[in-house]
């Protein structure tokens, strides 16, 4: 009476090697749910999702500019960066004429970093009382700027319609050439 174990003696090593036994049947599944959840936890966690965007390299077009047009934006899911990088970099580079390269890496797991390099002024179109920036690659960008940097060769009235555009093109980029020796 009053006893705390009413188990005999001889069954308390069934009993244990009972549920061990029940343990290692269970194992896989027990192994399967913490993985689960585990994932599950992952998923609604702030660690899935893009933590901050750096943007590095550039001089000409902003960083607000370059976040806005990047496909990768901070709360983006992980999974749709993941292997995806040199993707979504082509992506960004594609949407502005100045960006020469576009690098996108995932640095610290959920952070990205955004490394541009810019296609270099090389001079001014003068066009309707504005400049209209020509850069290295011969691409004349249609947004005017009142004032020119000093340093670089204005063009007015350049205008040859026996060339071709991609002619008149080469021969801007010869002559910025010529003027920078």
């Amino acid at each position: 009476m009053g006893q705390k174990n009413d188990i005999p003696e001889s069954r308390k090593g069934f009993f244990h090697d009972y549920q061990i036994r029940n343990l290692k049947k269970m194992s896989p599944l027990i192994i399967l749910a913490v993985v689960v959840i585990a994932w599950m936890a992952f998923l609604v966690s702030p660690y899935s999702k893009v933590k901050s965007v750096a943007v590095s390299g550039n001089e000409i077009v902003s960083v607000k500019q370059i976040k806005h047009y990047s496909p990768v934006k901070k709360g983006t899911s992980l999974f749709s960066v993941w292997g995806k990088q040199e993707k979504l970099a082509k992506a960004l580079k594609d949407r502005s004429q100045r960006m020469q390269s576009v690098t996108l890496k995932l640095v610290n797991f959920n952070q990205i970093k955004i490394k541009v390099e810019e296609y270099p002024t090389i001079g001014y179109l003068y066009v309707h009382r504005g400049y209209e920036p020509i850069l290295q690659s011969g691409v004349i960008i249609k947004t005017k700027v009142l004032n020119p940097s000093d340093g670089f060769p204005v063009l007015k009235k350049f205008h040859n319609p026996k060339k071709s555009y991609k002619e008149r093109l080469s021969s801007i980029v010869e002559l910025t050439r010529q003027f920078e020796q």
